[in-house]
Formats: C-alpha cells, structure tokens, sequence
C-alpha cells in the first residue's frame, strides 16, 4: 500500500477464464462503448450460472477497442451488471491500465 493512497485495498482472483476462441466476438473494433456492453452482458451470465461469484470482471483483448487503452463505467461495482473494466492487452502497462479502470468501479 502506498500511503498516499490512504487505503488499503486486497484483491483476490477467484477465477480466470481463457477464452481461446481465434476471434474475440465479444469486442466490436473501435468501439468501446459496444465491446463493455457486450462484456457486461457475458459477465451477467457467468454470474448467475457459477457457484463462486465476483465483484468486478476484467476482460483484457489484443483487439482496437477504440479511443483510450481500458474503459470501465464510473461506480458501476455496485451493480453486476455493470461491474466489468474492458482493457486493451498491451503487455506490461496493463496492469496499470487494469488498476486504472478497477479504480473507476
């Protein structure tokens, strides 16, 4: 924790799915708002379809979403669904873009 922060925040991974498919249908290239939608609404399945559930989704994506690298809806964690970050795969700076968009919800 850095102390600027003035929180102190753990985050666990209670799954991780690979989707192996060629081609990623839920992301529609250049845009964004269409690809979280899509996100949103596979996440709302896997949510009332497992036993283990989560609070926010990642869904990370070699594809061009479109404008900025992540986009997550502001305050969405309260509400499945809208409680997914979609986030552009660019290798290391990821995990600042995922940190980024989480912080949002």
């Amino acid at each position: 924790m850095d102390p600027s922060l003035e929180s102190n925040m753990i985050l666990v991974i209670v799954r991780m799915i690979l989707y192996a498919e060629k081609r990623d249908v839920m992301v529609r290239r250049g845009d964004a708002r269409r690809s979280l939608e899509n996100v949103n609404k596979w996440n709302r399945k896997m949510l009332s379809s497992k036993d283990v559930n989560h609070d926010v989704a990642v869904w990370l994506t070699r594809l061009d979403i479109g404008g900025p690298s992540g986009y997550a809806p502001v305050s969405g964690v309260c509400y499945p669904a809208r409680s997914c970050a979609l986030n552009r795969d660019e290798g290391l700076t990821s995990a600042f873009i995922i940190a980024h968009e989480v912080a949002h919800m």
